[in-house]
């Protein structure tokens, strides 16, 4: 009897004992849950820090990239090209002549130089000052530039010694080039610092690049010959050397 009473007590209590059990799986299973969202939610805020972070590296990288790029472009500009005409440099239209007379020699292209000279322009710096002068350099510049074709390169040589490369052009094309730039020039008023306006002329020498005797040096020999043969016979006229002889 003993033995039932007390079985019989165990088997009153153990639907209790598993609901007790079952009801600690389940505040086991939540405080994980919680734990879980806690820890992820850890997890994304520190991975959005992290991403917001990288995201402000790459964009300060990015900027210093670009920085670098318009500092090495500045600097390339300012190393070919001339401060006050906004004109190629000497070195750089040098260099571009020298490409361009070895792909007219590859390809047995036509290839002209202009050598131009502003007459009487120490006349003008000595009568009226250089400020005078450079204005006239610069809106000289400014009519070789609008004179020439998107192919074609003008550079300030040196002074108010001006040059111009002519890539794939014949010899009369590049002289009926040189006139008409001749007498714009010629026509243009160089307008002064109070109004009054001042004409100037310039003489242009031209030389056609021949591959079978020339090189680049030779070819601005003969071009320079040209424009001191434009001075020698009065100056605002432009003059072709060929090789041993001068045409006006």
């Amino acid at each position: 009897m003993l033995l039932a009473a007390v079985s019989g007590r165990a088997d009153a209590t153990q639907p209790d004992y598993h609901f007790a059990n079952a009801s600690l799986v389940v505040v086991v299973l939540l405080a994980c849950c919680v734990a879980l969202l806690v820890l992820l939610a850890v997890v994304i805020v520190k991975f959005r820090h992290t991403a917001t972070a990288l995201r402000a590296e790459i964009a300060r990288h990015a900027q210093t990239e670009l920085q670098l790029l318009d500092s090495n472009k500045e600097l390339l500009q300012m190393a070919t090209t001339d401060q006050l005409t906004g004109l190629s440099n000497r070195r750089a239209i040098l260099q571009r002549a020298q490409a361009e007379i070895r792909r007219a020699s590859r390809y047995h292209k036509n290839l002209a130089v202009l050598m131009l000279d502003i007459d009487h322009f120490k006349q003008v710096n000595d009568q009226y000052g250089h400020a005078t002068g450079d204005k006239v350099l610069m809106a000289f510049a400014t009519l070789c530039l609008q004179s020439i074709r998107d192919t074609d390169l003008a550079g300030r040589y040196g002074g108010e010694e001006f040059f111009i490369l002519l890539p794939e052009i014949d010899l009369a094309t590049a002289i009926l080039s040189a006139d008409r730039l001749r007498i714009t020039v010629s026509q243009h008023p160089f307008t002064l610092s109070d109004g009054s306006t001042l004409s100037v002329s310039c003489s242009i020498g031209i030389a056609m690049y021949q591959p079978e005797q020339d090189d680049l040096d030779k070819l601005l020999l003969r071009a320079d010959q040209a424009l001191y043969q434009a001075k020698r016979q009065g100056r605002n006229r432009c003059c072709v050397q060929h090789h041993g002889y001068t045409d006006n």
